[in-house]
Formats: structure tokens, sequence, C-alpha cells
């Protein structure tokens, strides 16, 4: 089985600070429309036998802001087209009536969607991918690069926004280091857009320099520091390591998907949700829905990409 796995809430943002769509009305509806072309495009490219959508749960970042208290502090939505909206709570209005517009259209197109209270997506995607469907083949959509600790023999990363497959070998290739590997760079450098700070200098290209066993083999923290300890006297670099190393601790926890943040609950809830909840494929009241919200036909062949889905995903029943 081939699964397709959205960050629901990647794609929808970047969608809707760059389409400009409106609908019969005057309003913008560039997120709703966005991301279903590009779900489209994603769907006809892989064939998936499952389409899964992960969408951040209410006070998904709770868990991690008891580790760091101003993970996510001051993220905002910046729109980079000129917008009609009079202020940030008529944009942030109008984000929220697409989503809700948005889930019920996928709900139609046998899409699973899966949102758990207190679970950040990057959780719930990697649950999916290493303990629900460990020995699948998947493809994950986003542009966030967090998820390259996700990418292993059964698992690709696709950025839309850089159109890369992100496999093992292009990780390695254009990184520097194993897939397996990257949180380690991700925890040195830092998060500006979740507000992690990182260790001060370093980006990642010199990570990669500093620390080349990342390329070899799957390392450890202890290596780590370690091999700080042995060059400390070196370079500055491993110097500031170790003198910052109980926030290069606390980002490695803050950004790690080998063990997601979820409750044992809201596992078992998701996983019902993705194996046991059969997809709808209500096409002509997906066609409905989209004349009574006055949106035109987004693409002619979207229909017919859904319906080749439908094929195999009821071939597998």
């Amino acid at each position: 089985m081939n699964v397709l796995i959205v960050d629901g809430m990647n794609l929808f943002i970047r969608c809707f600070v760059v389409v400009p769509t409106m609908d019969s009305d005057g309003n913008s509806i560039g997120g709703l429309t966005g991301f279903l072309k590009s779900l489209k495009n994603m769907v006809n490219d892989s064939k998936p036998d499952k389409v899964i959508v992960a969408w951040d749960g209410e006070g998904g970042s709770r868990r991690r802001r008891g580790i760091f208290a101003e993970y996510k502090e001051g993220r905002k939505v910046r729109l980079n087209r000129q917008d009609d909206m009079e202020n940030q709570n008529e944009s942030f209005k109008n984000m929220g009536s697409q989503m809700m517009k948005l889930k019920t259209l996928l709900g139609l197109l046998g899409v699973v969607q899966v949102e758990a209270p207190e679970c950040e997506a990057d959780d719930v995607i990697a649950l999916i991918c290493k303990f629900i469907f460990p020995d699948e083949q998947k493809v994950v959509l986003t542009s966030d690069r967090d998820m390259l600790q996700l990418v292993d023999d059964k698992t690709i990363v696709y950025s839309p926004t850089k159109k890369i497959y992100w496999s093992r070998n292009e990780v390695m290739e254009k990184i520097g280091v194993m897939a397996e590997n990257y949180i380690f760079v991700k925890a040195l450098m830092g998060d500006g857009s979740d507000n992690i700070k990182g260790l001060g200098g370093i980006g990642e290209k010199t990570a990669v320099k500093l620390f080349p066993f990342l390329a070899e083999r799957p390392a450890t923290v202890e290596e780590i520091r370690q091999h700080c300890e042995a060059n400390k006297e070196a370079g500055s670099k491993y110097r500031s390591v170790l003198e910052q190393w109980e926030r290069f601790l606390e980002n490695m926890k803050l950004m790690q998907l080998s063990s997601p943040i979820i409750s044992a609950q809201a596992a078992r809830t998701i996983r019902i949700s993705t194996t046991e909840q059969k997809p709808r494929f209500v096409f002509t009241e997906f066609k409905l829905q989209l004349i009574r919200d006055g949106i035109q036909v987004i693409d002619q062949d979207l229909i017919g990409v859904f319906q080749g889905y439908k094929f195999r995903a009821e071939a597998l029943t």
C-alpha cells in the first residue's frame, strides 16, 4: 500500500499567503483552492492507495510549551500580497472559514483527516510513519524540514516549495548527513519559525563540518558531547556547544520526532482513524458544495484524479 500523508496546516498556510483566488462574493479562498490543487497534483503524481491529512489539534503546542515556555511564541501569518481585509482579525476569521469549508470538501474526496487535542501535526505524522504504517511506502507532503528526520527506506518527504523528493540519498547529497542524524543538525541550528534559538553561529553547513560522523553512521547525543570534548581546544565552536549544552538538549526534546509527543489515548484514536475509517467518495456532493460556497471549478481534471484514487482505495477492501 502507498500512503500519502499531508501536513495540513503547513500546506494550507503556504497557499493562504500566496494564492489570491476569490469566491463569487469577493472573499479570499486561496488557502482552500490552492490546497486542493496541490493535493490533486500530489495524488496524480504519487498514486496513493490512502490519503491522510494531519491537522494540528486544539492546544497542540501545549506539551512542548511545558518543555520551553516560549515555543512558537509570536508566530504570525504574514500575507505577501495586497489584501482588502481591514485588519488581522478579519484575516484570521477568513482563514477559519476557509479551513472549515476545506475540511468538509476533503471529506467528500475520500481523504482521511486526523486531528487530536493537544497533538501537533508533526507528531501525528511521525506516529503514522513510524508506528502505524512502518512497512508501507509513504510520501509526506510538507515544506517543514523538521520532517526530514522521518526519511527512511519506506518514507520520503516532498517539499512543494523546493519541488524536491527527499529520499535518503537526497538528504545525504544535499545536506551531507544521514537522515536519522538530521535532528542533531536542527537542534544545533534552532528554528526561528518556532522561536527555538540555535547555538549561535552554527548553521547547517557548519554543523555538518563540525560533526563529520553524522554522514557515516546513526549518532547519539553522547557522541556529540564526546566529540566536542575531544576537540574543544582546537575550535571555539566545540567549546560553544559545550557551554550551551542544556539548550542543545532542550532543542533535541522540542524538535525530535522519533518519540512523538502524544498521549496513549490520542495514539489509539489516531490509529483507529487511519486504519479503520473508511473513506467517503461523494463527488456529486463535492461539486454541489463548491456551487453553494460560490467557488468556481478549481481544476477540470480534479475529479478524474480522485476517481483514480477511489479505484485504488476500494481495491484494498
